[in-house]
């Protein structure tokens, strides 16, 4: 009965009716502006909080992909040399062809070739007259040396003869003073009697005739002693004279030399009448592919290679340089796979066979590695991929997830919060430490929140505390 009469409610006075109309009437507008500003507060939140894309964090093991560029050679390669200053004449080869044992390569010009020939057995004739020539002069010079030292041991016979002659007559001289000497110191002296004539000796006579013959006897010692003197400074001369004459001659090799260059000469023109024999044809040595040609028709050939080819039936060696952090995940025995492009086919299931410090720089290192025969020939250039599969790391989130400030890594990651709205969802920092990384993904450790997400993308840039919401789907 009364919510009827609410309803049926009977407006008493014309003014009191108009107010209650306006204040019914602004209640409506308040009630509309409060929904508009809801809307509009919601569109707005919508517009200024970040966007954020999350992926969860996931055990998995990681991938390694290592490509190097190198050399791919045969495994077996053999040079062919020919004679030098020959002139080519012609050609029957060009690199890359296919070649027999016995094969022409290319041919050489026969009329210089027989000209090179006769200069050469010339040459040889020289060198057998020279050769005579000179054992002729050494025979003549040992001969004249031989007469020498005869004569020099001849005069020195006879110095020892004429010095011990001289020494000798010296000596008896001597001898025959002193014994003189002996006589008449011991010959008496007879004083003549007074009164009495005739021949007397007396002491003053006797004295005058032991001076004389003192000094006689010194006279004849100083001949003998200078005889001595004589024959030793004779003898040593002449001795010197024989000793000079005795002189072995100095080292002579002409005649080994002159044999070794008549050696020389000998093979060259045996070589030479083969290549004449052979119409002057240089031929291939093995079934192989002609690698390398340096002869062109019109060239003088020269003392180094001719021509290089290569033997692929017993495969390929490959080879490449890298820097260490390059190849830090390879390891002998690894299998790789060689790409060559579009030029064949990749060969795959090859192992590594050895891992060397390069000998100029320490700080690189050598691959080798050996490719079996192939139904086609390779290409010289290869590209070696290689994949190194880690252990399975408990956490890994997307590379695009790590960040760094001041060298230290870090991640954004989702986070509940309660506020006067209710709940909201904010980034945390947590700091991360690094265990492995490749080009997509990261293998980290450290304070994980309890989301196990991390951010992967924002729609603008975030800080730690900041309001987001995820991207739906």
């Amino acid at each position: 009965m009364k919510n009827q009469s609410l309803w049926h409610i009977k407006w008493r006075h014309n003014g009191e009716n108009s107010i209650q109309k306006k204040a019914m009437r602004y209640l409506a507008a308040f009630l509309i502006l409060m929904v508009l500003c809801t809307l509009l507060s919601g569109a707005a939140d919508a517009l200024t909080l970040a966007r954020i894309k999350t992926e969860a964090i996931r055990p998995m093991s990681l991938n390694h992909n290592t490509s190097l560029n190198g050399t791919l050679t045969p495994k077996y390669e053999k040079a062919v040399f020919t004679l030098p200053d020959q002139r080519v004449s012609s050609v029957q080869v060009k690199e890359g062809d296919m070649v027999k044992e016995g094969d022409v390569l290319f041919q050489v010009d026969l009329e210089e070739l027989e000209e090179q020939l006769e200069r050469a057995r010339d040459e040889l004739k020289k060198s057998e007259y020279q050769q005579k020539d000179t054992n002729s002069a050494n025979a003549l010079e040992a001969k004249e040396k031989q007469k020498a030292e005869a004569r020099a041991r001849e005069d020195y016979d006879r110095t020892v003869d004429e010095s011990d002659r001289k020494i000798q007559e010296a000596e008896a001289e001597w001898a025959d003073a002193q014994a003189r000497l002996g006589i008449v110191r011991d010959r008496p002296v007879t004083p003549k009697p007074d009164g009495e004539t005739g021949q007397g000796y007396t002491q003053e006579q006797k004295q005058e005739e032991i001076s004389a013959l003192e000094q006689e006897t010194a006279a004849r010692k100083q001949a003998y002693d200078a005889a001595v003197a004589e024959k030793e400074e004779n003898m040593r001369n002449a001795g010197r004279q024989v000793e000079d004459a005795s002189v072995p001659p100095p080292s002579n090799h002409s005649n080994s030399i002159a044999d070794l260059d008549q050696k020389e000469i000998e093979r060259r023109i045996q070589k030479l009448e083969q290549l004449k024999a052979d119409g002057g044809a240089v031929r291939a040595t093995m079934d192989s592919v002609v690698k390398k040609l340096e002869a062109a028709t019109g060239q003088i050939t020269s003392s180094t290679m001719a021509a290089l080819l290569t033997d692929t039936s017993n495969g390929y060696r490959f080879e490449a340089t890298a820097a260490k952090d390059e190849i830090r995940y390879l390891a002998v025995g690894d299998e790789v796979t060689l790409d060559f492009g579009d030029h064949n086919d990749p060969v795959s299931g090859l192992g590594i066979e050895s891992i060397e410090a390069s000998e100029e720089d320490p700080d690189r290192c050598l691959i080798s590695l050996d490719v079996p025969p192939q139904k086609e020939k390779l290409p010289s250039t290869a590209e070696l991929k290689g994949t190194q599969t880690t252990k399975k790391y408990p956490a890994v989130v997307p590379i695009g997830a790590l960040k760094v400030e001041n060298g230290k890594y870090f991640l954004y990651m989702p986070a509940e919060k309660e506020s006067v709205l209710g709940n909201i969802m904010v980034v945390e920092r947590v700091d991360v430490d690094v265990l492995d990384k490749n080009d997509k993904y990261a293998a980290v450790e450290g304070a994980f929140l309890e989301s196990n997400e991390v951010l992967v993308r924002s729609s603008k840039p975030v800080d730690t505390g900041d309001r987001v919401r995820k991207e739906e789907g």
